[in-house]
């Protein structure tokens, strides 16, 4: 999927619930809260002497005690 592909989903489906897989194969519980989206870029050398760069996106969620709350596509990306 291409990023534009994806940046169009939303407005396609507003109502559509997001959901997160963890690196541990979980879910994210519904009601969670997205408290950050960062981009981190990185620049280093390898043990060889090449040097390299990388960049990803990193989002923060955070499990809030709020069971009422629910996270809509349309709300995420407003």
């Amino acid at each position: 999927m291409r990023l534009s592909e994806l940046k169009n989903l939303p407005a396609e489906q507003p109502e559509a619930r997001l959901r997160f897989r963890l690196p541990n194969g979980e879910f994210t519980p519904a009601h969670v809260h997205i408290t950050e989206v960062a981009r981190v870029d990185k620049r280093f050398m390898d043990c060889g002497g090449t040097l390299r760069m990388e960049s990803y996106c990193r989002l923060q969620t955070w499990d809030a005690n709020d069971g009422e709350h629910r996270l809509t596509a349309g709300k995420c990306c407003a």
